[in-house]
């Protein structure tokens, strides 16, 4: 069963600095979702977008960090668990090809379905 129970978090785009590490080459722009787990704790999905190159040429990378903290508004102090995936994307490697992925959300709805792929989908009952 997929429910739709993430919050985005304003601003809906936000500039996030150096994400990609050394490969990255544009500015990178994001977005966070959050959603409140039975336990106190919360479920963060962030997904940043920015230009990567990795030697082959230019390309739009998607990096998605699922993330378990104490503090939705500061999960990076808080944190307990994380885990990332890296997706290259269809599409113009530009910086504002990266910006509106980050606007577009990259895949909102989100659902159980895809935090399930990382973490049990059932603490999120």
């Amino acid at each position: 069963m997929s429910r739709n129970w993430w919050t985005r978090v304003d601003p809906k785009v936000a500039v996030m600095g150096d994400v990609g590490g050394d490969d990255q080459v544009s500015e990178a722009y994001g977005a966070r979702f959050w959603h409140p787990l039975a336990d106190g704790r919360f479920a963060i999905i962030d997904r940043w977008f920015y230009v990567a190159d990795h030697g082959a040429g230019p390309i739009l990378e998607r990096q998605t960090e699922y993330l378990i903290c104490r503090d939705w508004q500061q999960p990076g102090d808080t944190e307990e668990d994380s885990d990332a995936r890296y997706v290259e994307c269809d599409g113009e490697a530009t910086e504002e090809a990266a910006k509106d992925a980050a606007e577009w959300g990259g895949g909102v709805p989100l659902g159980d379905d895809e935090w399930g792929r990382i973490y049990p989908w059932a603490v999120l009952a």
